[in-house]
């Protein structure tokens, strides 16, 4: 079994990055994709049939107008929310999410206050239903390379704030253990970026205290994930943590499963009509090996 190490993420990002390219040539084959790995319009990286008034709107508010260099990233995370939710957009009543439907509204990169110090907490898609909400955290290949110590120390130094003044229930959960853990252990998630859905967690508590609230995180690897140790490890990190906090949860449920899952799950669902089809195209696009 090949294996890649801690120091060779970068070239396991760059390998995955290319496989994602030609996963978005087995579907559009005439598409130009440069040297970045960006396609010239955010068109090309989209799926057919995608309207910007399903997701500009959303953008522009939390990200502002350039969003659209990092969409035409082949890799961008921010493509795959809009490739697999936008066409929900019009009408997500029959989307299937955490074992729900009947929703009413969906939206990217939906801003989240918290009541703590920094910048408010961010979720790449977001589903209302009557009485409920599902955030959406996803990830493509964001967990190959850290997060800048920068941008990691403003969610660690919110946590560890949350920690400090907060004295409901979420001060005795999974969640919270879970802030202890990584200032006991830095290195205890290398590939999951805990931090940032802890403070989701927060945010999800803060915003819609009365609904029924869950936190979806979305992750991309490829087929052949189980030869290479980072995507192992990725698993093996996100299993950890789910368990931890799902033992006592604080009104807040965290759920994971793959994009491969959920393209899958899509194949079968008889309604709507189009869903089928679409979710071929997303496998397609993004079920590749590296």
């Amino acid at each position: 079994m090949a294996t890649a190490t801690h120091e060779s993420r970068q070239a396991l990002f760059e390998r995955a990055r290319q496989a994602l390219v030609r996963g978005l040539r087995e579907v559009r084959p005439a598409v130009s994709v440069d040297a970045d790995g960006r396609t010239r319009r955010v068109q090309d990286n989209l799926a057919d049939g995608v309207e910007p008034s399903w997701y500009g709107a959303d953008f522009i508010e939390s990200t502002g107008a350039d969003f659209e260099n990092e969409m035409r990233e082949v890799h961008a995370s921010s493509a795959l929310a809009v490739n697999a939710f936008a066409p929900w957009r019009p009408d997500p009543s029959h989307l299937l999410l955490t074992g729900r439907t009947g929703f009413r509204e969906m939206r990217f990169d939906k801003i989240c206050p918290t009541p703590l110090d920094g910048p408010p907490a961010y979720l790449d898609a977001f589903a209302e239903a009557p009485g409920a909400v599902v955030g959406i955290e996803i990830k493509c290949l964001e967990y190959l390379l850290a997060p800048s110590p920068k941008y990691l120390r403003s969610y660690e130094e919110a946590n560890a704030q949350a920690l400090r003044e907060f004295a409901d229930e979420r001060a005795g959960s999974g969640w919270f253990d879970e802030i202890k853990l990584s200032q006991r252990d830095p290195n205890a998630n290398r590939l999951l970026f805990a931090a940032q859905l802890i403070k989701q967690f927060i945010a999800l508590t803060h915003q819609f205290p009365k609904a029924d609230k869950t936190l979806l995180y979305l992750y991309w690897e490829p087929t052949n994930w189980q030869d290479f140790d980072p995507f192992r490890s990725h698993r093996a990190e996100l299993g950890r943590f789910a368990a931890a906090v799902t033992a006592r949860d604080a009104g807040v449920r965290f759920q994971h499963q793959t994009f491969a899952e959920l393209f899958s799950a899509w194949v079968r669902q008889a309604q709507p009509a189009w869903l089928a089809a679409h979710a071929r195209w997303l496998a397609s696009r993004y079920t590749v090996a590296i």
